[in-house]
């Protein structure tokens, strides 16, 4: 080798360098997830909070369906009961010999008088000559007597009364009247025993329905002396189920087995049609209610028939998609009457006020969330920039500068750690003043 030549020259490996992350600020990295904590309880709190008001929807709804049922059997178990009870207490008065039935106008100041003590439409009896004598309840509270005899030259005549049940005037007459026409009457007849009319409208006021217990009254040949009959008015019926007040928009309604209204909770709506001056049934399919007639609707085409429905159904049915809670109840006595009790609560009606509790749980969430936020951004940066201190001094420390110093306050956990900084710091200027010290005693020798 040339001793000219200089020594090849091997270059140190060059240092390792640091792949370089996307930098995070560090009260980000404190709020983010103190954020994200929040909003996923405040999502919680608000699902969790919608479930539980549509379960204590469902049970809410549940109880007041049985409740409203259970009320009304028990008014119509009061209110059917009456005609019952005074066709037995007239027949055993005939059978006593305490009423003759052919005496008119005793019998219809007897029938007079008991129209105030039971809650009844009409009281009557009808004999098979077409005679009739009879009390009528009118709206206003008053009491009618009609009849029709030789007395009246055959032709019905209905007479106001004063206090005590006297006739006291004329006053409107019906020649066309025939109680043959008429349910209460020829349904008994047919039968041959006491019975529940079909319900039927008033001969002399088709807009009137009402429903019959009748009794059929024969002599010891077998021979039919007449009928006793006892009316009420469906209309009383449909304004007790419009008391009954479930929810805002609810309904109930009675119908036969057949499907035909008997009565509902909007007693401005009838269920009936008049057609040249008769009354024609409805059935509840054919509603003008849109609820009454949908729910109608989904008993049909889930049953098939009413009559399949022998016990208490709780059931839900979509109405413009929305969901409808129905209870269904058989209702019936040992005369005949064999009718079914609707009652259908929109959930709508429940969850408006459940949807606003819901509303104001996430709002007062969301609230807190951004007083969380507002006070989370503040502090941690009161907190970064202390520790942004710390990180200054220690890069300033390592390119020498040993006098600086950092104070860290309000925070456990950094006052230590300043501390210790700073002891170093002190410690690394006295190792680096004995150094020189020692330095310039060596250079002095």
């Amino acid at each position: 080798m040339n001793s000219n030549e200089s020594p090849a020259v091997v270059p140190s490996p060059a240092p390792d360098v640091p792949i370089r992350m996307g930098r995070v600020p560090l009260y980000l990295v404190m709020v983010v997830p103190l954020v994200l904590q929040i909003v996923g309880v405040v999502a919680i709190v608000g699902w969790l909070s919608a479930r539980n008001g549509q379960q204590a929807v469902q049970e809410v709804a549940a109880q007041l369906r049985s409740e409203s049922s259970s009320r009304i059997q028990q008014h119509l178990n009061s209110y059917l009961a009456a005609p019952l009870q005074v066709n037995q207490t007239n027949v055993a008065a005939v059978e006593l010999g305490f009423l003759n039935l052919k005496d008119y106008p005793t019998t219809g100041k007897y029938f007079w008088r008991q129209m105030q003590t039971f809650n009844v439409g009409f009281i009557s009896f009808g004999t098979p000559t077409g005679d009739f004598i009879g009390v009528e309840r009118l709206n206003q509270g008053g009491f009618e007597i009609n009849e029709k005899s030789a007395a009246t030259n055959n032709v019905m005549t209905v007479f106001s009364t004063n206090q005590r049940g006297d006739r006291v005037r004329q006053k409107s007459i019906s020649p066309t009247y025939s109680l043959f026409r008429e349910a209460w009457y020829s349904d008994a007849v047919q039968a041959g025993r006491p019975i529940w009319s079909s319900i039927y409208a008033w001969d002399d006021r088709p807009n009137v329905l009402s429903i019959s217990a009748s009794y059929p009254l024969y002599d010891s040949n077998r021979k039919l002396l007449g009928v006793l009959s006892v009316d009420q008015i469906l209309t009383q019926i449909s304004t007790f189920l419009s008391d009954i007040r479930i929810s805002q928009t609810s309904r109930t309604y009675i119908v036969e087995r057949s499907g035909q209204i008997v009565a509902t909770s909007l007693p401005h709506q009838p269920p009936f049609q008049l057609i040249k001056g008769r009354a024609q049934r409805l059935p509840a399919t054919a509603s003008q209610d849109p609820l009454i007639r949908e729910s109608a609707q989904y008993l049909a085409q889930r049953f098939g028939t009413l009559d399949q429905i022998q016990e208490t159904q709780q059931l839900d049915f979509q109405q413009n998609g929305e969901r409808q809670f129905m209870q269904v109840v058989p209702w019936g006595d040992r005369k005949g009457l064999d009718w079914l009790i609707v009652v259908v609560v929109p959930e709508s009606d429940f969850m408006a006020q459940i949807s606003q509790n819901t509303r104001n749980t996430i709002l007062a969430c969301a609230i807190a969330l951004a007083l969380a936020t507002l006070l989370a951004i503040p502090t941690s940066r009161w907190i970064a920039r202390q520790i942004l201190r710390l990180s200054k001094a220690s890069e300033a420390l390592a390119d020498g500068e040993l006098h600086h110093t950092v104070q860290a306050r309000g925070i456990t956990e950094l006052v230590p750690l300043s501390n210790s900084f700073n002891r170093m710091a002190h410690q690394l200027r006295e190792s680096f003043a004995a150094l020189e010290r020692t330095n310039e005693g060596l250079e002095e020798k």
